[in-house]
């Protein structure tokens, strides 16, 4: 109960006793990680979908911004970032090394909140690596989207740099709906969101 409490998914009353909330009004990001997938497994396609729009709006601005404020320091970190990125060729080894580079995304763009919300979605990424391992077609997929990121970054251009991180994620999304929208009704095994 306290654990519910603590999630503002339930709330004490004092001569009423203890009330549901509705989560989409009173809870907060780490919901996510039990509204994604359910108890017996079931992908809500809905939930990650949201996720997925939500890294692109996000994953966006933290590079245009990443542009305005990076060090010197910070452009070596991305660079070596994407040459890790370009080494490797398994895919549950790219999705922490993806996720590492919007780590230092997110310390160039000089902001805490984003890296403060990407340390609650590295417990996701634990939890899903399995579900999103379907973003990639093949490891080398990804390397042109975030190579441009990264020279726009370096070249200071947070317009180029926002426009480039959007079309990442824009046709990861594509990807994973796709993944679950095939012929053999896979999507009709999955959950709705309440």
């Amino acid at each position: 109960m306290n654990q519910l409490e603590q999630m503002h998914l339930i709330a004490r009353r004092a001569g009423v006793g203890t009330v549901v909330l509705d989560y989409g009004e009173h809870a907060g990001v780490e919901v996510v990680e039990y509204l994604a997938v359910s108890a017996d497994g079931v992908v809500d396609t809905k939930v990650l979908s949201d996720l997925l729009e939500f890294a692109r709006v996000l994953g966006a601005e933290i590079a245009g911004l990443a542009a305005e404020r990076r060090s010197e320091e910070d452009l070596n970190r991305l660079e070596m970032a994407v040459l890790k990125l370009k080494r490797e060729t398994g895919l549950s080894k790219l999705l922490w090394l993806d996720f590492e580079l919007h780590v230092a995304l997110a310390a160039a763009a000089d902001n805490l909140v984003p890296r403060l919300l990407l340390n609650g979605i590295r417990r996701l990424l634990e939890k899903y690596t399995p579900y999103l391992e379907s973003l990639w077609v093949s490891p080398g997929s990804i390397m042109s989207g975030y190579q441009d990121v990264v020279a726009a970054v370096g070249a200071r251009d947070a317009d180029r740099a926002r426009g480039l991180m959007r079309d990442v994620w824009t046709e990861r999304h594509a990807r994973f709906v796709a993944s679950f929208s095939d012929s053999t009704g896979a999507s009709s095994a999955v959950a709705n969101s309440p």
